[in-house]
């Protein structure tokens, strides 16, 4: 009985404590606007980091994620970039990816990776999007 008399208080000090802390927010190095000027939904996701521009192992996609990620046609997504938040090896640059949003939800992830079915990507860094103003209009142009 001693021991539970001891316990709560500490245990509501301790979530007092706990609760009370801030919250550390990270703000994004600025935010890109990505603008779908093509025929079709499109979804984006943001890539390993660069050079290695191959697709993932595994598919990254889930419905949800298909769903947060699409920018329908004639549309726009805000998407904040957090530069200094990608870690050792990070040179500056990372890769965006697009694809159609039909060819995620009907195809098999495997085939959508071993043909590199996607609809464009972008190797960028911070330099890149000031140049573009952090716009970037679908479908990319060469």
């Amino acid at each position: 009985m001693k021991r539970i008399r001891l316990f709560i208080p500490v245990a509501i000090l301790a979530l007092l404590l706990i609760g009370c802390s801030r919250d550390i927010e990270i703000q994004p190095t600025n935010v890109l606007e990505i603008i779908n000027i093509s025929n079709g939904a499109i979804v984006y996701k943001i890539g390993n980091i660069y050079p290695d521009t191959l697709l993932w192992k595994s598919n990254p996609f889930t419905t949800q994620t298909i769903e947060q990620l699409t920018i329908e046609s004639g549309k726009s997504a805000e998407v904040p970039l957090y530069f200094s938040s990608y870690g050792p090896g990070f040179d500056g640059k990372t890769c965006l990816y697009f694809f159609e949003k039909n060819t995620l939800i009907n195809s098999n992830w495997d085939s959508i990776r071993d043909n590199y079915v996607i609809l464009d990507r972008m190797d960028f860094n911070e330099d890149n999007l000031d140049s573009l103003n952090w716009e970037l209009v679908i479908p990319l142009k060469d």
